[in-house]
């Protein structure tokens, strides 16, 4: 009776709560020269800097978003001007660069230049 009671309570167990580790991921890498002076978010929902980068493989330019007390910014500090090259991760999920404006608007996306989402930068690292 309790070998019974004992297999069934582990094939009830392994059935329905299976012990395999599911993979996460903390980012997807990125690595690129800064090729553009880095863009203020203005708006107090989404304070910022939006950062173009090029790829180090052949590719379109990558928007990027720094985003202060969230991504986490490692040596040399060199995302304030274009030339360095970053190395790190970013979130998969867009987040906007806005600006502030007049009311009834508040915030817009910027007129001139048009700037799509950027990859929100989790943690980078950058050279001189």
């Amino acid at each position: 009776m309790t070998k019974t009671l004992f297999s069934l309570s582990a094939i009830i167990l392994f059935t329905f709560f299976p012990l395999t580790a599911l993979a996460q991921s903390a980012g997807i890498p990125f690595g690129g020269q800064i090729i553009a002076p880095p863009i203020p978010c203005t708006c107090p929902f989404t304070p910022g800097v939006q950062i173009i980068i090029k790829p180090a493989l052949p590719a379109w330019p990558t928007h990027l978003v720094y985003l202060p007390g969230v991504s986490i910014l490692y040596q040399y500090y060199q995302i304030f001007r274009p030339g360095p090259h970053l190395l790190g991760l970013v979130a998969p999920t867009p987040v906007p660069c806005l600006m502030v404006a007049p009311p009834p608007f508040f915030c817009r996306p910027p007129l001139a230049p048009y700037l799509p989402a950027g990859l929100p930068i989790i943690m980078t690292g950058t050279s001189l």
